[in-house]
């Protein structure tokens, strides 16, 4: 719109409140998976679910939560039913931010398989996904915009390519089979959110920014938060 990025733009970041999070322990709860998000183009669901089956496939013994509303929701019912894993799958709808929390604490991993929609639209940084760090478990996800930031590539989680099912299964079943690699992720996850994307460090920000546009600050916050850098 005409405006210079490096002049004018600052990334304020988002922020958990990670004290309101149980840690989960997720060694013992694998293979249960969960997924947290709207039912829209953009989330992917529907890929969230191919990528199950397979894990199906080879462990039976998994199961899948979907919480979420949307109006992909009911195409996704249908897709579970068609591919015959409708008995390990349960779709709870929209939910209460406290029974997220719960569902989370009681999950192995955070599944979501985002992608550039055929709209255009994007994905900023998923708040599931620092849920999830919050809780103590690890994610797989795709290396889609603002997941990369919030993600550590084999340390806090997984990334695949977007639309890539088989490498999304492929690490789901190497998480379930890996009890040791998740409760290190889950850590690393925790530990990640607790640095980097607590409320209060994300409120801090933002006020340090708004004095600096109103002119009560003279030196500019660094255009990106220091999870960028990390």
């Amino acid at each position: 719109m005409g405006s210079s990025p490096g002049s004018t733009f600052v990334c304020a970041g988002s922020g958990v409140a990670t004290e309101n999070f149980n840690t989960s322990s997720p060694a013992d709860a694998l293979p249960r998976f969960v997924h947290v998000g709207r039912f829209v183009d953009k989330k992917a669901p529907h890929l969230t679910l191919l990528a199950f089956s397979r894990v199906l496939d080879e462990n039976e013994e998994a199961s899948l939560q979907m919480v979420g509303d949307g109006p992909l929701l009911g195409a996704c019912k249908d897709l579970a039913i068609s591919l015959g894993i409708d008995q390990s799958v349960s779709f709870r709808g929209a939910c209460p931010h406290e029974e997220v929390r719960a569902v989370l604490s009681r999950a192995g991993a955070l599944v979501q398989h985002s992608v550039v929609a055929q709209d255009g639209d994007s994905e900023g940084t998923p708040m599931s996904v620092l849920e999830a760090g919050a809780s103590g478990i690890p994610v797989v996800v795709t290396r889609h915009s603002g997941l990369k930031d919030a993600v550590v590539e084999n340390e806090t989680g997984f990334l695949v390519e977007e639309r890539d099912i088989r490498a999304m299964a492929d690490r789901m079943l190497e998480l379930a089979s890996s009890p040791g690699k998740a409760r290190e992720m889950g850590r690393r996850g925790r530990e990640r959110v607790e640095t980097y994307f607590t409320h209060d460090e994300n409120i801090k920000r933002v006020s340090d920014i708004l004095e600096w546009a109103v002119g009560k600050r003279e030196v500019k916050p660094s255009q990106l938060p220091a999870w960028a850098e990390n």
